[in-house]
């Protein structure tokens, strides 16, 4: 589950961060080696402005790095991932994937938004914000600014269907 959610292969992701400043928490509990019921593995540290950095591999051993930040989106706990890049590309636009977690001290359940749910959203109008994108065959991209996603992403989170299905983490070994 997580594969394709951090490798944005899920087609919906944002442009700018979901999560307003204020919002934005740490959690320590996070902080570890992590394996999913599917044998991927995330090792997650921290960084120096209190984000998390990802490695992340997958069950046929390819991964990558990315960066995340921990928030809150009415009451949900969600994790924002995105590429780690090159510093000197920092600047340009990566796309952003939002899971809504729950934490626990030796497990953690991510589910991602269902991309579906967000373009039917969308279509019926039931969710106004900007994006481009979103057929079926293309991904659907959330090109509002942070205030207008954090609405939109909390007000989805009332729908049904909103999430995919769990994945399940637990802790490899010590913190």
């Amino acid at each position: 589950m997580l594969a394709s959610s951090l490798s944005l292969g899920a087609c919906f992701y944002t442009l700018d961060s979901a999560l307003p400043p204020e919002r934005i928490t740490f959690d320590s509990t996070l902080l570890g080696t992590w394996v999913s019921s599917d044998s991927e593995r995330a090792v997650v540290t921290s960084t120096d402005d209190e984000r998390y950095l990802i490695d992340y591999t997958d069950n046929d051993g390819k991964g990558g790095s990315f960066f995340g930040i921990l928030g809150t989106l009415g009451e949900a706990t969600v994790l924002e991932v995105w590429p780690a890049t090159d510093p000197e590309l920092e600047d340009w636009p990566v796309g952003r994937m939002q899971l809504v977690l729950g934490i626990a001290p030796d497990s953690v359940v991510t589910r991602a938004f269902d991309s579906d749910s967000i373009r039917s959203a969308l279509e019926s109008g039931t969710l106004d914000v900007a994006h481009v994108g979103g057929s079926e065959r293309e991904d659907l991209i959330l090109s509002a600014p942070t205030a207008d996603l954090a609405r939109a992403l909390e007000a989805q989170l009332g729908r049904a269907g909103a999430l995919g299905e769990p994945g399940i983490w637990r802790r490899a070994g010590g913190r």
